[in-house]
């Protein structure tokens, strides 16, 4: 089997990027989008837990393998660690941002949240470069985006409502997720993508903006 190296070797492009080496805050920004490109990983996990549990025998082997649990536990936890891992990757493209175009922040990392208030504070293109820009308007403006974080946070918050099913087939649990009720595989494939999309875009805005 093919180890896919892709997001890694896409952090990569930035850090052997030359027009970049030329800026005092490139190293450590480069090793925040290293840690996102981690969380597109760590998302696609999640996705592939999802359908391994969506399989016929999933969950049994999953409850056999991995933890003695419930289905709705084992349905559940793909889901967490999908959102997590989306919104955790877009925190990390945000820090990298800032400290690329402003410097170190100081004690601790801007996350997306700020740098949205940043941004919505100055003109178009004032508190960003113009690609960068873009991509994080694109953030804003995705509605995955606002579904992630409610995800995220009721799943640190309190419980996520869900619907079950137990009957002669295997339980099936499915949460009102962006005003429908999703299974898990659906689910994690729509955090997934978000994640891969955004970082993608991310990687092509700085190579842009420090051609």
């Amino acid at each position: 089997m093919t180890i896919n190296t892709k997001y890694l070797a896409l952090s990569n492009r930035l850090t052997n990027h030359a027009p970049l080496h030329s800026n005092p805050q490139a190293q450590s920004a480069f090793g925040l989008v290293a840690a996102s490109a981690h969380h597109v990983g760590f998302a696609l996990i999640a996705a592939g837990l999802a359908d391994w549990g969506g399989q016929p025998d999933g969950h049994a082997q999953m409850q056999e393998r991995v933890a003695n649990q419930q289905f709705d536990t084992l349905s559940l936890a793909p889901i967490s660690y999908a959102a997590a891992s989306a919104v955790t990757c877009v925190d990390l493209c945000a820090a990298a941002a800032y400290r690329l175009v402003v410097g170190d922040p100081g004690r601790y990392e801007i996350d997306f949240q700020q740098l949205r208030k940043l941004i919505e504070r100055q003109p178009v293109g004032t508190a960003l470069p113009t690609n960068l820009d873009s991509w994080a308007r694109a953030v804003i403006a995705d509605p995955t985006y606002s579904e992630l974080k409610e995800v995220r946070n009721r799943m640190v918050h309190r419980d996520m409502p869900s619907t079950s099913v137990v009957g002669s087939e295997p339980g099936r649990t499915r949460y009102p997720i962006g005003g429908a009720l999703v299974t898990p595989e659906d689910a994690t494939k729509q955090f997934t993508d978000f994640a891969i999309r955004h970082f993608e875009q991310f990687v092509d805005a700085v190579l842009a903006d420090f051609a």
